[in-house]
């Protein structure tokens, strides 16, 4: 899993995450991530830059940290089958102070974008399963292959699954 925060802030930010936590509101269940690097621990992301002042041509930061077995309990998170994150996060703006000589900027339309990115293989078992013309054409298949242990669908776009 990846970890992706971009600044397009013309100011220092700090953040610390006191937890994330994956919710099963379906069983009541939750899990807390344990990472030494996001949880309990201040990040600094820099402050992102422009080619001229108001320029509206804005250079971001980019904070980017991966999640795998060894440093984290990321497997646990996700076999907990989330439908939601809950997280206890603080933030300040310009930790170190005016060190930019009051040259700070923001622009309303960009801001910070996070991102978790989650590879995983998605496999099941099904029997007498039927797919229909109709279904097919709603998930934009390009190429269906036929093997004699699998069928793989090529899709022209991202698909969204909703797990229930």
């Amino acid at each position: 899993m990846k970890f992706d925060v971009t600044n397009y802030i013309g100011a220092d930010i700090q953040a610390y995450f006191n937890s994330i936590t994956s919710v099963n509101n379906r069983t009541g269940s939750t899990v807390a991530l344990s990472n030494s690097t996001l949880i309990q621990n201040y990040l600094n992301f820099n402050r992102a830059t422009e080619s001229a002042p108001a320029s509206f041509n804005v250079n971001p930061y980019l904070f980017s940290t991966t999640l795998n077995n060894s440093n984290s309990n990321i497997k646990q998170v996700m076999e907990n089958l989330p439908d939601s994150l809950r997280y206890d996060l603080s933030l300040q703006l310009n930790p170190l102070g005016n060190i930019s000589g009051s040259n700070d900027f923001i622009y309303s339309d960009k801001i910070v974008d996070t991102r978790i990115q989650v590879k995983m293989p998605l496999s099941f078992a099904a029997n007498n399963l039927t797919l229909s013309a109709r279904s097919i054409s709603k998930l934009k298949v390009r190429q269906i292959l036929i093997q004699s242990d699998r069928v793989q669908l090529h899709c022209g776009q991202p698909m969204v699954f909703r797990l229930t």
